[in-house]
């Protein structure tokens, strides 16, 4: 009974120390304070983690989903305000989202933007501009056409060809297919920057939703033609010395890092919601009445 006392108190011990050790080793950021502090860089929204949907009878998970939606919606308004803020000279025309790496909710975050400036008149157009994962398509359950950007960049087809499909109430997506070896190929040209010039005209808001900004040559290229460039990094998953590297790498290019977005925040940390905050005058929008209705 000695032996199994002792053996049941070390494996406590050695329990907690793993998980002391876990903690100490975990460089991921996880609280938006945390990334300010890290980055020097303004925080504009914490979006939360939202519960995967489940059974339409189970009204505490509705309830829970429901709740949680609410709370990612007015993420999604602070983060239009910090755009549209009536203080600024010039709201940003061209907003580019980039992750600091892979798989942080670039895509979602871009479709949630979209809606929220749509739900104040705004006409909004989101470019496709991840070659090599692109999502849009998939996220607006459209299907791609013969025509894409790329066969516009390629020289394929001509500038008229090329058309934004409406997917929702002012809201337009360029679609894209997936290519790998010479992404940024069709992004040097100048037949990209005449495409971003006449959509600038034509909508209140062009979103680029562009790959991540490390390792990949196409960010930058797509920083260029931006007024304002974003930086999207997931709780608990992205490392803080990652976003620093990304905000310098798009630094040096000349554009402008107009802030962060913390997505995947846990509700009931300390950082929700964010200090930076409008009065919430708007309405449900259609995007977080599609979260409430899965």
């Amino acid at each position: 009974k000695l032996i199994i006392v002792v053996a049941l108190f070390l494996g406590g011990i050695l329990g907690v120390a793993t998980c002391f050790v876990k903690e100490a080793l975990d460089r991921s950021i996880r609280q938006p304070k945390q990334l300010e502090r890290i980055t020097g860089v303004k925080v504009l929204a914490s979006l939360p983690k939202l519960p995967a949907p489940g059974p339409l009878r189970n009204l505490l998970h509705r309830k829970r989903r429901k709740q949680d939606a609410l709370i990612y919606d007015e993420g999604l308004r602070m983060l239009r305000y910090a755009l549209t803020n009536p203080a600024s000279r010039r709201p940003p025309k061209v907003v580019m989202l980039t992750g600091a790496d892979w798989n942080v909710g670039c895509s979602v975050t871009a479709q949630g933007l979209a809606g929220v400036l749509s739900a104040i008149g705004q006409d909004v157009v989101i470019v496709e501009s991840n070659f090599r994962h692109p999502k849009q398509a998939e996220i607006w359950g459209v299907e791609n056409t013969d025509t894409t950007l790329n066969s516009y960049l390629t020289g394929d087809a001509d500038l008229a060809q090329v058309f934004a499909r409406h997917v929702e109430k002012r809201i337009w997506i360029v679609t894209a297919a997936q290519t790998a070896g010479n992404a940024a190929d069709l992004l040097s040209g100048d037949r990209f920057r005449t495409l971003i010039e006449g959509l600038s005209a034509q909508f209140d808001t062009v979103i680029l939703d562009a790959p991540p900004a490390m390792g990949v040559a196409d960010t930058t290229i797509l920083a260029d033609v931006a007024d304002a460039v974003i930086v999207v990094a997931r709780s608990g998953r992205t490392r803080g010395d990652a976003v620093v590297l990304a905000i310098q790498l798009i630094g040096a290019s000349g554009a402008p890092v107009a802030g962060t977005v913390l997505t995947d925040v846990e509700i009931g940390r300390k950082t929700l919601p964010l200090t930076t905050s409008q009065p919430s005058t708007v309405k449900q929008t259609a995007f977080v009445e599609r979260l409430t209705d899965a």
